[in-house]
Order: C-alpha cells, then structure tokens, then sequence
C-alpha cells in the first residue's frame, strides 16, 4: 500500500494542530495549571467548541464527497484489495476472503451517514 493514500489523515492532524494554536487547551490538564493554578478554568468558550466541531465537519462532508465515485460504490475500492490481504484472522478470514464482504461495508457505509 502506498504511503500516499494516508497524506489526507497527516492533513487533517496538521490542521487540528494548528486550529489548537488559537484554543485555549492548556485551561483544563496541562502543566500550565499544574504550576499556576490561578489560569485553571472549569468551562471552555463555545466558539472553541463549535470551530472543531465545524473544521471536523468539512473534513467528513468532503470526504464523503470524495467517496461518492463509481470505484467506491460498484467496485467497492479500497476495501476490496484491503480484505482480502486479512484473509489470515482466525475467525474472520475466510468471510474477508469471498467477494461480498466489501460491499456489505460500502453499504453499512452508506447507510450510518
């Protein structure tokens, strides 16, 4: 599997990094009120809250978009080259193995959004 197909995962980190440079996250359990307890707040800003919630939501709603491709719905891709490469687990392999388990999860997918 090539290393690429996980940059859009690194992508996401960086931006929840960066969206943390502008929170207050050292309010609660940091070493920060460890050593000053006077800074230790018991509630967080609602705008905090609601710019994760909102940055969370266009990373899932585009990549919802990204999944919405003839690849991913009829051939089941990735998880038709995934599966099969677990076909060793004890219980599981031999369901991993056959055809039909990839779009069983295209369709379980599709359906919890």
């Amino acid at each position: 599997m090539d290393a690429t197909n996980y940059l859009n995962h690194y992508y996401l980190v960086i931006l929840l990094s960066f969206l943390l440079i502008f929170l207050p996250a050292n309010k609660k359990y940091s070493v920060d009120v460890w050593r000053k307890p006077q800074i230790k707040l018991d509630k967080v800003p609602a705008w905090t809250i609601y710019i994760i919630i909102f940055q969370l939501s266009c990373v899932y709603f585009f990549a919802g978009l990204a999944k919405l491709n003839f690849d991913w719905i009829f051939n089941a891709m990735p998880m038709s080259i995934w599966l099969p490469e677990r076909s060793n687990y004890p219980i599981l392999g031999y369901f991993f193995n056959s055809n039909q388990p990839p779009f069983y999860s295209v369709i379980l997918v599709h359906f919890t959004i």
